[in-house]
């Protein structure tokens, strides 16, 4: 894997933890990020254009122009939807829906620590049900955006 796929799955990532906790607070889903190009591109350690270009054209998932070293409108949409459901399906292949849905959940908590403990696994699975519901069901059905 190189950088720029490296990258691509960190904004995959970042979209995911963003959507769950839209569930698990019923908020809505905060997609600002949707035009972060500008904090991905550039020179290292940032990734230069013409590395996402390159990209791009390997997995053929958005047109790019290398007219500037700007990234096109919408790139990063195109790469977290690309990346999306590999990075899901690799976090509930390695965690398990409940302890991936545990950890996403904890994570808002301020001085948790990973991996979880029994007691703040427990905390997170066994509580109000009702309360995390919407998230529960979003990250047992796959985390599809």
């Amino acid at each position: 894997m190189d950088r720029a796929e490296a990258v691509a799955r960190l904004l995959a990532l970042t979209k995911l933890y963003r959507v769950f906790h839209a569930y698990a607070h019923e908020t809505e889903h905060v997609d600002e990020w949707w035009d972060m190009g500008d904090q991905v591109c550039g020179p290292e350690p940032l990734v230069p254009a013409f590395v996402w270009g390159q990209l791009s054209e390997r997995r053929g998932f958005a047109s790019f122009s290398d007219d500037d070293d700007e990234l096109p409108d919408e790139f990063a949409k195109a790469l977290v939807w690309h990346y999306a459901p590999e990075v899901a399906k690799a976090l509930l292949d390695q965690l398990g829906e409940n302890f991936l849905f545990a950890s996403l959940w904890a994570s808002s908590s301020a001085g948790v620590r990973f991996p979880l403990n029994d007691r703040r696994y427990h905390e997170a699975v066994n509580g109000d049900p009702w309360e995390k519901t919407a998230a529960y069901n979003w990250t047992t059905d796959g985390m599809r955006l």
